[in-house]
């Protein structure tokens, strides 16, 4: 298992990390290097670089600790510009060693984008266990939470659910969409916009759907966020693109706020697996932008280093910037430390061939150990006659 650990500045102190407050003691740094021997434009753009970025003293917020699943985690919130009653995205950078190889490369990721995605069926609460079909078959959970049908048939226009951990929420199958009512009066709506529907590849037969993502949320006064999102049909992956808000749907006011979500080509573009779809992931995100106003108010922006031996991206920085609208660093961009992650390497991707004991049938006698679905967990693969592997039994 590869192993990851934060480190950030040791400065005195953390300040609230907005652009009013970045005024303080700093220093010039660079972002652009200066070039030997370069024309005279060249060298007014490095030097236009080095005069607009300001270092100042302070930390990026996060927090490390250790699941009781017993797998690391670390999180860090992302700072965004202010909305309207509280409808603000809730967005954070998240770590665990458990984690697979996405947009932010291997075990972090994107936490706050909420989604409604088939689950299998298990023998305690449906008498039968079974995997993902794509069919209504399937189950159906909430962020990971399983939905309880309540009325009408279950996983089918109309049907209405409860989250198997009570929320109070109410769940409703729209068409192809989904309509969430939350006790404190948000509407969240799900797959109501084709950008997030995500549909399968790799999958015989009619067009199916492995996702719907949330669309718009909304409270009781109609304060709205709008997600977007971008789909890659020939390789089934989607990944988000912007998020508008302080929209009013009732007063029609249009957004005035929004996050970009930038992104580069991955070179270490895999595939992976859900219930026999295909799903390569060929996006690394490089920043997250938040506007106020058309004027960008913060940003993070991301780092990746050499691969490790499993060919993977991996995560090297995250450093916050902000652009100053007042004082003496007005017009200038003020960033933080960068926190730097140091990545420590897996001895082996293989294990040893495992056998059980008394092992009667001779069933493991041949089973190797590895990660073959690219989910960062550890799978049990068979040996079929000496000559090639079987299905895994993944983790």
């Amino acid at each position: 298992m590869e192993r990851v650990q934060a480190r950030e500045s040791t400065s005195p102190s953390r300040r609230l990390f907005l652009p009013h407050r970045l005024g303080l003691l700093a220093l010039i740094v660079s972002c652009v290097p200066l070039a030997v021997g370069c024309d005279g434009d060249e060298q007014r753009a490095n030097e236009a670089a080095l005069s607009s970025t300001v270092l100042v003293p302070g930390t990026t917020t996060g927090q490390l600790e250790v699941t009781p699943a017993g797998s690391v985690s670390y999180a860090m919130p992302v700072t965004l510009a202010p909305g309207i009653s509280g409808q603000v995205p809730s967005l954070s950078i998240q770590y665990s060693s458990h984690g697979a190889n996405g947009i932010l490369g291997q075990g972090f990721s994107l936490s706050g984008l909420s989604v409604i995605a088939p689950c299998p069926r298990t023998v305690a609460e449906d008498g039968v266990g079974a995997d993902v079909t794509f069919t209504s078959s399937d189950r159906l959970c909430l962020d990971g939470q399983r939905l309880v049908g309540v009325n009408g048939r279950y996983n089918v226009d109309g049907a209405e659910y409860r989250t198997a951990r009570e929320s109070f929420s109410r769940i409703r199958q729209v068409g192809e969409s989904f309509i969430v009512e939350t006790m404190s009066g948000q509407k969240l709506e799900y797959g109501t916009t084709s950008d997030a529907r995500i549909a399968v590849v790799g999958v015989a037969g009619p067009l199916k759907m492995r996702g719907w993502a949330l669309s718009r949320s909304s409270d009781r006064f109609g304060n709205a966020i709008k997600y977007s999102y971008a789909q890659d049909l020939a390789n089934g992956d989607y990944w988000p693109t912007t998020i508008e808000y302080t929209e009013n749907l009732a007063a029609g006011i249009a957004p005035t706020s929004k996050v970009e979500f930038r992104y580069r080509p991955r070179e270490d573009a895999t595939a992976a697996y859900v219930a026999g779809a295909t799903v390569t992931t060929t996006q690394l995100l490089q920043s997250i932008a938040s506007f106020e106003g058309g004027t960008e108010f913060h940003s993070v922006n991301f780092e990746y280093g050499a691969t490790g031996q499993r060919g993977r991206a991996r995560l090297v920085s995250a450093q916050e910037c902000a652009a100053e609208r007042s004082g003496p660093n007005a017009g200038q961009t003020t960033c933080l430390p960068p926190t730097r992650f140091e990545w420590t390497e897996q001895h082996s991707l293989w294990a040893m061939p495992l056998e059980t004991a008394p092992n009667a049938t001779g069933l493991l006698s041949t089973a190797i150990s590895g990660d073959f679905n690219g989910d960062g967990l550890s799978d049990l693969a068979q040996l079929q006659g000496g000559h090639g592997l079987g299905q895994p039994w993944c983790g």
